[in-house]
């Protein structure tokens, strides 16, 4: 057996900066004369100690910048374009623009191999389907009622048959005995990730409350709004009173002996505007 140490992978990685420095200390078994500042000369970077910045998070990588070091790291094109996608989804600070990249990244085909979990976990949140899946799970789920579930949710079998392939996927459910189980009650995502997951799971179920204004009745729903103007301080303490409204649904309602729909509860609290300042008015 070869006692070789593992070749780092940028698909391997969330973090850029965590594979320069596994990356790094790969080249240096290898070539002791390796260093960060040899490293920072083979990429061509003017100051003498421009990467040491990047990885104290000082400064940030460019595009080219990137594209430079994944070659002065002698990656494959496959690994240096996801390093550089790597870069800047872990550098931008635009929703909009991180979301895209996150996509742009689990489309490589190395990366879905090794990040299954993460996959799943991506289309758990891309999909309100799933969520409405997953509670319905309470109850075993005869492998016979999967297409009478999926028409009440209005989504086809075979979609429903894939949410519940990833709920597996994910350890939340199994099949056994010609049903589906549950066999988590929550779902735990990446911390680095679930920012992003989150946001979408947010714009599913808001856009499913947009759809049910104009399509469903008023008995078969609950709208309603209040617009206040809150200080900062008022504003944590109806944040505290929220969750707690939220858990004691979920506590008391949440074990129904027999139901017989899937409610979807959103809540969202925002600014619409600021105050001037007492001495501005």
């Amino acid at each position: 057996m070869s006692d070789q140490p593992i070749r780092p992978s940028p698909f391997d990685f969330w973090d850029f900066r965590a594979f320069i420095r596994a990356r790094l200390e790969w080249m240096k078994l290898r070539d002791p004369q390796c260093s960060l500042r040899r490293m920072n000369e083979k990429a061509g970077f003017k100051g003498a100690g421009f990467l040491s910045m990047v990885l104290s998070k000082k400064r940030n990588l460019s595009e080219s910048a990137a594209r430079r070091l994944s070659e002065a790291m002698d990656l494959t094109t496959s690994e240096q374009e996801f390093f550089i996608k790597l870069a800047a989804f872990n550098q931008s600070l635009d929703f909009s623009e991180k979301d895209r990249l996150y996509k742009e990244l689990l489309q490589f085909k190395k990366f879905k191999t090794t990040r299954k979990m993460e996959l799943a976990q991506y289309e758990f949140f891309n999909h309100w389907y799933y969520s409405a899946i997953f509670e319905i799970l309470a109850d075993p789920l005869p492998d016979r009622l999967i297409a009478k579930i999926a028409d009440g949710l209005e989504v086809s079998e075979t979609q429903a048959r894939e949410c519940l392939e990833h709920l597996e996927q994910l350890g939340l459910a199994r099949h056994e005995q010609r049903q589906w189980v549950r066999t988590e009650s929550i779902i735990q995502g990446a911390s680095d990730l679930k920012h992003i997951h989150l946001r979408i799971y947010h714009r599913e179920m808001i856009q499913k409350a947009l759809t049910a204004v104009d399509q469903m009745t008023p008995a078969e729903r609950e709208l309603s709004g209040v617009t206040i103007a809150l200080s900062q301080e008022k504003f944590d303490e109806v944040r505290k009173l929220v969750f707690k409204f939220q858990e004691d649904i979920n506590a008391v309602y949440s074990s129904d002996p027999h139901p017989d729909k899937v409610y979807q509860l959103n809540i969202q609290l925002f600014p619409l505007g600021a105050f001037p300042k007492a001495r501005d008015r």
